[in-house]
């Protein structure tokens, strides 16, 4: 997590325990501009991190894609593994490791971002 993050969360709102490494609780998206969490109390931190670790947080995630999109909903269900060769990203895996269940649904099509003025 990036320090000067920490450091405005800390100066704007503070900390029960008045330490900054003890206010994030989880991050997603560690390589991109993703969701950051943080506790303001050792409650919230303890409570925070026991939902985390038994998988009571649901996570939901949205894209913005270009192209052709084949199906308006799916799944995907692999195993994944953590990729050893690329950190932080994981990799599916030949042996049952963590099972990932990603569902997938479209909201909405035809909207686009920029369009070139026809001549």
């Amino acid at each position: 997590t990036n320090p000067s993050l920490i450091q405005a969360v800390y100066a704007r709102f503070g900390c029960e325990s008045n330490r900054m490494d003890k206010m994030v609780v989880h991050r997603l998206g560690m390589d991109t501009s993703g969701l950051v969490v943080f506790a303001r109390t050792n409650a919230a931190l303890r409570g925070m991190n026991a939902l985390f670790r038994t998988r009571k947080v649901t996570r939901k995630y949205e894209a913005l894609v270009c192209g052709k999109i084949e199906q308006d909903a799916g799944s995907i269900d692999l195993p994944l593994m953590r990729d050893y060769e690329n950190p932080p990203f994981m990799r599916v895996s030949t042996d049952e490791h963590q099972r990932a269940l990603i569902g997938l649904d479209v909201d909405e099509v035809g909207k686009k971002l920029l369009e070139s003025p026809k001549d």
